[in-house]
């Protein structure tokens, strides 16, 4: 059996429009992966306190979600840590 593939959410989850379809989407490529597929909202504040590595380093790939986010600075941050360190990105 394969590993569950995880999904690292920037963004600060407020249950906006935007965010439940992200949800969909991801249960929609769940679903016809065939896969075990898990994903968490990481708050943008928390990218702000801690060392993105770590954070990041608990996931397969970071979406930078749509909607809301209370600390930009975070937010660019882990964009950043991404980007120099070649981890699997996707910015909607």
């Amino acid at each position: 059996m394969k590993r569950p593939i995880t999904i690292g959410i920037i963004g600060d989850f407020e249950e906006r429009p935007s965010q439940m379809a992200t949800n969909e989407a991801l249960q929609g490529a769940k679903e016809y992966l065939g896969r075990e597929l898990q994903w968490k909202w990481i708050h943008t504040k928390i990218f702000q306190q801690s060392d993105p590595g770590e954070i990041v380093q608990k996931h397969q790939g970071i979406l930078c979600g749509p909607g809301s986010y209370s600390h930009p600075p975070g937010a660019i941050h882990a964009i950043q840590f991404c980007r120099k360190n070649d981890v699997p990105f996707l910015g909607t």
